[in-house]
């Protein structure tokens, strides 16, 4: 296993956690490509050894506290031409199980307990620092960015990374995921600006020459958000501004600007205040994606568009 990026299929105790014995049985029979699984304790041991103990399967690594005869297990694994590897537990010393070891291919040093979150335990690669000239030797458990290069300086030649490795697949999903977002924003920005008649553009700016007078803002919905944030940046500047529909409005009047923002051009109470506000001597201003829809056609209405810009 040494030197193969082999997925690492862990079998649990209970078998229905973990990678399932179905996916690894059908990846030995199909020849998927390589694969290592990890027998992590002696429940899994005697559960599932004679399912995933077949051709097709490049390493098994069982667990030396659940094994009684070593050799027995290796010379099975290597019967079907898979390569039996030791998982050495935090709690096992390994001077005291020497014997053991020249019976199998690999060592896999376990920096936490087997099926536990625990952080890894760096003290454990002692173990790897004395067995690494002897055998090949692998970490498995909690392995992260911070300790790869102090495994890497005790000798280890086999890494196993799990929780570590979706947690930055999760990450990258999830940066991608706002790049996109934001780019999506960016270019329907964009599209938007571009679709703006600079003639209209002008006309509106021309209307906010004269700083003496009233504005009112009036929007629906969404776009209701919109005017809010419009009104408030108006009055950050220095003009006289009322949002259209708060209790603190006064009424509008002759000589006052309207600024109506709706994106259909259709809304029936923005169209009621833009008429309303005609009616009363205002001027107009639309701001919306239609302008062919902007429905103020009757007399009253029309006198108020000549003078509004959309």
């Amino acid at each position: 296993m040494c030197g193969n990026n082999a997925p690492h299929a862990d079998v649990f105790d209970d078998v229905r956690k973990g990678v399932s014995l179905d996916l690894i049985t059908e990846m030995a029979n199909t020849g998927t490509g390589l694969i290592d699984v990890h027998l992590l304790a002696e429940g899994a041991l005697s559960a599932a050894f004679d399912v995933v103990c077949r051709p097709g399967v490049s390493g098994i690594t069982f667990p030396y506290e659940g094994v009684d005869d070593v050799e027995a297990v290796a010379g099975r694994t290597r019967a079907v031409g898979a390569q039996p590897w030791l998982a050495i537990s935090p709690a096992t010393q390994i001077e005291r199980r020497r014997t053991s070891l020249c019976h199998v291919d690999g060592l896999l040093i376990m920096l936490i307990e087997p099926g536990s979150k625990q952080a890894a335990d760096v003290a454990h690669l002692e173990k790897v620092a004395a067995t690494h000239q002897q055998h090949s030797t692998g970490v498995d458990g909690g392995v992260t960015e911070a300790i790869l290069d102090q495994i890497l300086s005790a000798g280890t030649g086999y890494i196993v990374v799990g929780r570590r490795l979706f947690a930055c697949l999760n990450e990258r999903r999830n940066e991608d995921s706002t790049v996109n977002s934001l780019t999506l924003v960016q270019e329907e920005v964009c599209a938007v600006l571009r679709a703006v008649d600079p003639y209209s553009v002008s006309k509106l700016a021309y209307a906010f020459e004269d700083r003496t007078r009233r504005w009112f803002v009036s929007g629906q919905g969404r776009s209701r958000l919109v005017a809010s944030v419009t009104a408030m940046r108006l009055m950050d500047v220095g003009f006289e501004t009322h949002l259209v529909g708060e209790v603190t409005a006064p009424s509008i009047g002759s000589g006052d600007h309207l600024l109506m923002l709706s994106a259909s051009g259709e809304t029936p109470v923005s169209l009621h205040l833009a008429r309303k506000a005609v009616e009363a001597g205002a001027q107009v201003l639309a701001v919306t994606t239609r302008e062919d829809r902007f429905p103020l056609r009757d007399r009253r209405a029309r006198r108020g568009r000549a003078r509004h810009g959309q």
